[in-house]
């Protein structure tokens, strides 16, 4: 099935991403990218040091130089002063927040420092008091995976986010999850997955309070439509996400838009 390479992505509906953003293991590895603490290696450092003497001479330098890595992981995964004392005295799910959207404002700028802002997210994510916002960081690392462009990475996170926000009782974040999902199979040239995956959070958000998200799935089904060739579908959906967009008086949704009919209508 060929793909028009004139369309725009839609923009993602992401926790703390601005509106006019856009962007998009198994597959479903949940195995975290980030170290949390204790690692594995961290207890073998334990091991290692309190059977040192016992180790054959050789042993005791290749055990050394582990326990230096230890050591080195353990100083370069410590929150930063200024950062500590920026969240010290608040309660977890705002250290989780305030750790979130400093991720979301190095993703494109600072890859590296935005995953390290994750990896300290995770730590304190991790504590079974904070389970809630777990998928949270989770869907937030597929947004940075997804933005340096490692697909299967991002929809492992997106659909693990996914299930647990499902576990979890939280309906809106498995239909933002899910639309993100739609965005990574999109991207990925599997248009069926992906505008299944767009209808499952649309039917969501059909009967939700709040249509403004709304306008982003029907924009992004639009996209689908587009790559398959569809453009009556493509602009039939386009217009939906234009009304809403204009509803809540979203300049930037209504540019992105106009500029997506503009190229259904000038289709050869």
């Amino acid at each position: 099935m060929s793909c028009k390479t004139t369309y725009k992505r839609g923009h993602c509906q992401d926790y703390n991403l601005p509106a006019d953003l856009f962007h998009g293991r198994s597959f479903c590895s949940t195995a975290p990218a980030f170290p949390s603490y204790p690692p594995p290696l961290w207890q073998i450092f334990c091991t290692l040091l309190t059977n040192f003497q016992a180790l054959p001479m050789r042993l005791r330098l290749l055990s050394s130089l582990i326990i230096l890595l230890c050591l080195c992981m353990h100083a370069t995964a410590s929150l930063p002063d200024s950062l500590r004392m920026e969240l010290d005295g608040l309660p977890d799910t705002a250290q989780i927040k305030a750790l979130i959207a400093k991720s979301t404002g190095e993703m494109y700028r600072s890859p590296d420092l935005a995953q390290r802002y994750l990896g300290y997210a995770f730590e304190i994510a991790e504590r079974a008091s904070n389970a809630a916002f777990y998928p949270k960081v989770i869907n937030q690392r597929g947004t940075l995976a997804w933005i340096q462009g490692d697909y299967k990475a991002a929809l492992a996170d997106y659909q693990e986010a996914e299930r647990l926000f499902r576990d979890g009782g939280n309906a809106l974040g498995a239909a933002k999850a899910q639309n993100n999902i739609g965005l990574v199979y999109q991207d990925m040239s599997y248009f069926d997955l992906s505008m299944a995956a767009y209808l499952k959070a649309a039917t969501f958000f059909e009967a939700y309070e709040d249509k403004h998200p709304l306008a982003t799935i029907y924009n992004n089904i639009g996209n689908v439509c587009n790559g398959n060739n569809d453009d009556v579908q493509a602009a039939a959906y386009y217009n939906k996400a234009l009304d809403l967009f204009t509803q809540f008086k979203d300049t930037n949704g209504i540019s992105m838009v106009h500029s997506n009919l503009g190229l259904v209508m000038n289709a050869p």
